[in-house]
């Protein structure tokens, strides 16, 4: 169990709120007490983090509150999207970060930050059945309209796109005595236990606990979204390091052949250069993730939660930002690699069109053949078509024809050795 020196008087002074993360369950316990009995109310919050900027938010504004936007994109859809949220209040509230709030008839508070982060909440007593239908919601009301509305410009890798992540819920209670609650059984079995001042988590394998004191459950929320921020930072740069390790085996298992066929080098530089898009576009995300760390990090200062993130979750900017260069630099090799396979697989295929060029000089060769040919026969008179002649020509023809099918298929299937530098496996 840690302690830590810091004052919650400066965390209940903070009134600012961060979003949660992608994909990731957030239950807020609130306990009141009627008649000396106590009686839990939980709020569940469900959200995703995508990079987005201000420009982003002002087209999500636009989205949510008119079913509109200056892209030129379908109005019915926009509209039949918006509609289908079921809003009865959308603003747009400026501060550390800028944030689009919006209400639905159903009580789902939704939250949308410039950065992209966004969460949806819920008050509930049944914690299973909000989970259910924020999960829902998100799914099949808020994330269409939102795809739609941001359908224009670069697209998301197939391959990233298809990488799915299950984040356990967090669940943060608010009590007069934190160090001295007890975890719902229903939250399973707790292996660990950390404290920091009046904040104590409480770890079981489908969930956090955060119990906090009443006067800080507004500090309490900021620390589960910046734990989410972290949780969600941490699992993208781990689907690009199992994208990292696939188009790696795939180069791998290449090289292992030590020569292919024609026909499958331009079946394996399709895939390639498919593989070189995505490298192309993930690349160039990571370049923009640095920038995400120092905002969210600029946000953890001014809500003075550094020192709980450190004690309670061991979570340090500064680790996220190392953990991205490493990926950088693995893309960097992968990237490299990726381009050495695109260039051995050129190699194949340059001696397949060498191998086509030299057919076509025998056939051109034999065309000459039968000029001569010709030139004989009106030497020697014949002038007009006969039926020999027809049937010579046609002849010429069918033995052109066999010879470049079959100069195909001898290039399509011969086997071209593979010149890939090898690389030392340690």
């Amino acid at each position: 169990m840690t302690s830590s020196n810091h004052s919650h008087d400066k965390r209940s002074n903070q009134k600012k709120r961060v979003p949660c993360g992608a994909r990731c369950s957030v239950i807020l316990g609130i306990s009141m007490k009627r008649g000396g009995a106590v009686e839990k109310k939980f709020i569940v919050s469900f959200g995703g983090w995508y990079q987005r900027t201000t420009l982003h938010l002002s087209e999500i504004y636009d989205l949510l509150s008119a079913g509109t936007s200056k892209l030129p994109l379908d109005a019915k859809k926009l509209r039949d999207y918006q509609k289908k949220m079921w809003l009865t209040s959308v603003e747009k509230e400026p501060g550390f970060l800028e944030v689009v709030r919006a209400t639905t008839k159903s009580g789902i508070e939704i939250r949308y930050y410039e950065d992209g982060l966004h969460v949806l909440e819920l008050a509930t007593n049944d914690v299973k059945k909000a989970e259910a239908e924020l999960k829902s919601y998100f799914d099949d009301q808020f994330s269409p309209g939102l795809s739609y509305s941001f359908s224009l410009g670069a697209p998301t890798p197939k391959v990233l796109a298809n990488l799915k992540t299950d984040h356990p819920a967090v669940v943060t209670m608010t009590t007069d005595k934190p160090a001295s609650e007890h975890v719902p059984k229903t939250f399973g079995v707790v292996y660990q236990k950390i404290q920091a001042d009046d904040a104590v988590v409480f770890k079981t394998d489908s969930h956090i606990v955060i119990a906090v004191t009443p006067e800080d459950e507004n500090f309490a929320r900021q620390l589960v979204d910046a734990q989410i921020f972290f949780r969600e930072f941490k699992d993208q740069l781990g689907k690009y390091l199992s994208i990292h390790r696939t188009i790696w085996e795939e180069i791998d298992e290449m090289i292992e052949r030590k020569n292919i066929g024609l026909k499958e080098a331009r079946v394996l530089r399709a895939k390639l250069d498919r593989y070189r898009v995505t490298i192309d576009l993930i690349g160039n995300r990571m370049n923009q993730m640095g920038t995400y760390v120092n905002t969210r990090h600029s946000v953890a200062s001014h809500a003075g939660l550094e020192p709980y993130l450190t004690t309670l979750f061991e979570y340090r900017f500064e680790v996220l930002l190392d953990t991205l260069e490493y990926i950088k630099e693995i893309w960097k090799m992968t990237r490299d690699y990726l381009q050495r396979a695109i260039d051995v697989t050129a190699d194949v295929m340059n001696q397949g069109t060498n191998s086509t060029i030299k057919n076509l000089s025998t056939i051109t060769t034999f065309g000459v053949l039968v000029s001569l040919v010709k030139f004989t026969y009106e030497g020697s008179g014949i002038s007009k078509v006969t039926y020999q002649s027809f049937l010579i020509f046609l002849a010429v023809l069918a033995f052109a024809w066999a010879v470049d099918r079959i100069a195909k298929f001898i290039a399509d299937h011969q086997k071209y050795q593979l010149k890939f530098k090898e690389t030392e496996k340690f």
